[in-house]
């Protein structure tokens, strides 16, 4: 028996494994929180235990964005407690930048190697599902975009695969679906034929504009923000410092359209590099945002797969999915 529990930047996912057979998998929206924001995962965690009706684990498998909230060390410690606390103790599995895993005692001593590590899982549940073998992946989140070479199910041993250096060489982006700010995508836009500066005052996300242009549904969007489509319209206009009282809608659709196409162009300029870097000709695309990319590599004459058409029923929990089935290989080949 093995539970996968996936610690995000807003959301945490929970997927039990029995007898090689995935049995159940949820997602829950955690809080905003600042400070330790570790101890906000804890009535999430109830509620994946509640939800999966479990009460006790052989092997608990984490995955965690969030240990950078507190400091790696810190964070995984308060992640480990509730974890333990939550689902009694439980033998603990930590997914390394590696592809290997490691156990309690090994990822404390090294906490920084089973951060954000989650795309090993994605590699592994992407190449299985469409067996190809070389390929770019691209993981849209709630906050950021892994774009990553793979060939023959890993990543090259020349790429360092530690937070800061995915950042630092543009294979993580820090710009997802929903918490990315508008101010991070655009500086500058285009507005009556003039092209100006906007007012970065403005508390705008790019989940706003998606929910404005139809991209993102209400029933989602409501998970994470509470705008009206005239409270987004006048969000818009303060951007360029109009008067939305004077300004149609038109206009402000034709501005989050504009907003939208920069944050496609900066997303396909990254997987183009990563694409003729390593002269590879296929894209897998998967995450929240596949959507969003869907539309940034529209056109592209490259071989583009969508897990969301492939298998929509754990779209949004293919990472953890395929970290489990690893763990669950790791486990055989120990016995």
């Amino acid at each position: 028996m093995i539970l996968g529990i996936d610690i995000g930047g807003k959301h945490v996912r929970g997927v039990f494994l029995l007898n090689d057979q995935v049995v159940g998998h949820t997602v829950v929206v955690a809080p905003a929180c600042f400070g330790e924001r570790e101890l906000v995962y804890i009535p999430a965690l109830e509620q994946i235990r509640d939800a999966l009706g479990i009460a006790l684990v052989d092997h608990l498998l984490v995955l965690s964005t969030a240990t950078l909230s507190s400091g790696f060390t810190k964070g995984l410690t308060l992640i480990c407690e509730a974890v333990e606390n939550i689902f009694g103790n439980p033998c603990l599995h930590f997914l390394g930048n590696d592809g290997k895993f490691y156990n309690k005692t090994d990822a404390l001593k090294n906490p920084e190697k089973v951060c954000c590590t989650e795309y090993w899982g994605t590699i592994t549940f992407c190449s299985r599902l469409t067996q190809e073998k070389k390929y770019v992946l691209v993981d849209m989140g709630t906050q950021s975009t892994t774009i990553l070479p793979v060939i023959n199910g890993s990543i090259p041993t020349s790429i360092e695969c530690t937070p800061h250096a995915a950042f630092r060489d543009g294979l993580l982006i820090m710009m997802g679906m929903i918490g990315t700010h508008v101010y991070s995508v655009v500086s500058s836009v285009q507005w009556n034929g003039y092209h100006m500066p906007i007012n970065d005052y403005t508390p705008l996300l790019m989940c706003d504009l998606y929910f404005y242009e139809g991209i993102l549904k209400s029933e989602e969007y409501i998970l994470y923000r509470e705008l009206s489509m005239d409270q987004i319209h006048h969000f818009l206009c303060n951007l360029v410092l109009v008067d939305f009282l004077t300004v149609d809608k038109a206009k402000t659709h034709e501005l989050a359209k504009q907003i939208i196409e920069k944050q496609e162009g900066i997303i396909s300029q990254h997987v183009e590099n990563v694409c003729s870097g390593f002269s590879l000709d296929t894209v897998i695309v998967t995450g929240r945002g596949e959507g969003v990319v869907h539309g940034a590599l529209k056109g592209w004459n490259k071989k583009v797969i969508y897990i969301g058409d492939l298998r929509p029923d754990v779209a949004n929990n293919v990472p953890l999915i395929g970290a489990v089935y690893s763990l669950h290989d790791h486990l055989n080949e120990l016995r």
